[in-house]
């Protein structure tokens, strides 16, 4: 319809029907594309700036044993480590530590009450040795737990391992395993000998250690100073301070569409990062490269901006199904963009 035309033709002929004139008038277009009035979603806040990480240490002990020997097995390389993360996250200038947990493991092999306090003691021992050597660090940030035997921890191995995936008695305790048969199911792998000999060999040694966790904040950062992190050290970035960064610059400045994505790429999973390069690249005449980072996503502001997008590209079909994937997840936005969609096809 859109490329319809209205054309008057005239014709004057006389009493012998002979033409004694003729002529045609061509009007315009009959009707003017529809301009549709894309519906936004609001663009998702950043986050807190809450950070958390979390590592293993395994230490060496002698057997049933928790006191730390730095000098034993080269627990040494593994206690700077740790050190090293905890003095990381200390550095008052730009975080502060809100809690560090230590969590004891053991193998499924032996007396589980034993296990789970051999595991907690090991954990408590790290601890203790990290405040020792880490002048300030209070108490109260410190936490210790046992998580005991780790049947998890042996099955993911197992699936891992090509020489056990798969076998019939892991199997078989997988599926009987509950919180008060683990001292049964531990007599049935040790009932096959040669399975409990390579467990023991390979993999049970693995499970003993201990996990810990530090969580901590990173402070708030100015636009100046954004503007001066986000390529040297991106992570202690929030996605707010990307985007304060990025208008810091300005949009003509070519920096600006690179310290959005640098957002993406370190957040790559971030709804508010997604949205703000997304809608950037739109604005700068880049749909297609919008679409490519939108692709995928299945949150229903991402699958709203994508339907705009893959409509102002052209592919209404693509649009409809993204428009309509939203609208069931819930978006108000999406519903409305459908009704917009369905007239601009009208025309087609």
């Amino acid at each position: 319809m859109l490329g319809a035309r209205l054309v008057f033709y005239e014709l004057v002929s006389g009493c012998a029907e002979c033409v004694e004139h003729e002529d045609s008038l061509i009007v315009g277009g009959v009707l003017e594309r529809y301009a549709p009035e894309w519906a936004f979603a609001p663009t998702p806040a950043g986050d807190d700036k809450m950070r958390s990480f979390t590592q293993r240490a395994d230490l060496k002990f002698i057997i049933n044993r928790y006191d730390i020997r730095p000098d034993f097995s080269g627990n040494a390389e593994i206690l700077e480590v740790v050190l090293s993360s905890v003095e990381a996250a200390s550095d008052p200038s730009v975080f502060t530590i809100h809690g560090i947990r230590f969590i004891g493991y053991a193998s499924p092999d032996g007396p589980e009450e034993f296990n789970r306090s051999l595991a907690l003691n090991r954990a408590e021992s790290l601890a203790e040795y990290v405040k020792s050597q880490i002048p300030g660090l209070s108490d109260n940030l410190v936490s210790v737990s046992s998580i005991g035997e780790d049947w998890e921890g042996l099955f993911a191995a197992v699936a891992a391992d090509p020489e056990v995936a798969g076998n019939a008695t892991l199997e078989a305790i997988r599926s009987r395993l509950n919180s008060s048969n683990g001292s049964e199911c531990e007599k049935m792998f040790k009932g096959d000998s040669g399975l409990y000999d390579y467990l023991r060999e390979n993999i049970l040694p693995s499970l003993r250690r201990t996990e810990y966790t530090i969580e901590y904040s990173i402070r708030d950062f100015s636009a100046e100073e954004a503007a001066r992190l986000w390529n040297e050290r991106p992570e202690l970035l929030s996605v707010d301070e990307f985007r304060a960064a990025a208008e810091f610059y300005g949009k003509d400045s070519p920096i600006y569409m690179q310290i959005l994505l640098a957002a993406v790429k370190t957040y790559p999973d971030d709804l508010a990062a997604l949205q703000t390069a997304a809608l950037a690249l739109r604005e700068a005449g880049k749909a297609e490269d919008a679409v490519l980072l939108l692709n995928g996503r299945a949150e229903p502001v991402l699958l709203n901006t994508l339907g705009i997008l893959k409509a102002e590209t052209g592919d209404y079909d693509a649009a409809r199904h993204a428009f309509q994937t939203a609208v069931e997840a819930g978006s108000a936005e999406a519903g409305h963009n459908l009704e917009e969609l369905e007239k601009v096809m009208f025309q087609l």
